[in-house]
């Protein structure tokens, strides 16, 4: 796409607040939704990917949500259409081993205590590692990892 056709896209797509959707809507599209709002917030910061990348991960992690992770656990509760099935964290990327054992080691507590105040035991996944850490993830209690750059290969971060 050139200059003006980029444009006429960008003019087209209006990505909603997450926070204006009701319950059925964010459901349906949450994941995607934070995502792309995500993304969005970074991409209009004028980052390079490297930096973006560090960010979301910010963003997302373990540390920057688990204050939020019960009481949203609670309201998800409370909500008919939606479903909790369990937790995922990515850790900071630059966090060391010892780093990531902590946090996934605070994950699993948290995710032992949700299932069992709110969920009856009910919860299904705990979510936790990558291809560089899955080993670790796995021995912290992780029962679903993500490993796409040990299938695909390292993304290149310095464009």
């Amino acid at each position: 796409m050139q200059g003006e056709e980029i444009r006429a896209a960008q003019a087209a797509f209006s990505l909603p607040d997450p926070r204006e959707l009701n319950p059925l809507q964010l459901a349906y599209v949450g994941d995607t939704l934070h995502d792309l709002y995500v993304r969005s917030l970074l991409v209009s910061r004028k980052m390079s990917v490297g930096s973006m990348h560090k960010q979301a991960v910010r963003m997302v992690s373990a540390a920057a949500q688990a204050a939020a992770v019960e009481q949203a656990a609670a309201q998800a509760k409370a909500l008919a259409h939606v479903r909790v099935r369990g937790l995922m964290t990515i850790p900071p990327a630059d966090a060391t081993r010892e780093e990531n054992m902590a946090y996934f080691e605070k994950v699993r507590a948290l995710y032992v205590d949700i299932s069992r105040k709110m969920y009856d035991n009910g919860l299904e996944y705990l979510s936790m590692g990558m291809s560089g850490d899955f080993a670790d993830a796995i021995r912290a209690g992780a029962n679903m990892v993500r490993v796409g750059s040990a299938i695909f290969g390292a993304r290149d971060y310095s464009k």
